[in-house]
């Protein structure tokens, strides 16, 4: 089955059989229009990264944080107040995944950081700070 390069598929059998490290590894080498599919599945949380990252999260919460995180980037990257909105989502969720792991520090870090490299958004910041960020 792998010869078919269908890795979303075998991203989904590998989330469907519990096997997170396979589904991990999987996509840390799928195509990146794989890894996302369009912008709109991202906006529904359909995109196969997310779907990893939310089975990742009790098991490898690292390895979660860091695709929210990217994926958080990605949204920001697009420039429009719906992209801030989800990624402000998953940033909520990324902050309950350092907190689960008790590193409240390194949380504080990434969000500050997140504001200083994008200081001049200013609907980025109206949207952080309506989800408490």
């Amino acid at each position: 089955m792998e010869q078919t390069h269908n890795t979303e598929l075998l991203i989904q059998i590998a989330l469907d059989d519990g096997e997170i490290d396979t589904a991990l590894r999987l996509l840390k080498t799928a195509p990146i229009s794989e890894r996302y599919n369009s912008a709109s599945s991202a906006y529904y949380g359909k995109a196969i990264d997310l779907t990893v990252a939310r089975a990742a999260e009790e098991m490898r919460p690292r390895e979660a944080m860091q695709i929210y995180q990217q994926h958080v980037e990605r949204l920001i990257a697009e420039r429009n107040r719906k992209s801030y909105q989800i990624a402000s989502t998953h940033l909520t969720r990324i902050r309950s995944l350092y907190g689960q792991i008790g590193e409240y520090e390194a949380w504080t870090q990434y969000i500050t950081m997140l504001r200083e490299q994008n200081h001049t958004l200013r609907a980025l910041k109206e949207e952080m700070t309506k989800a408490g960020l």
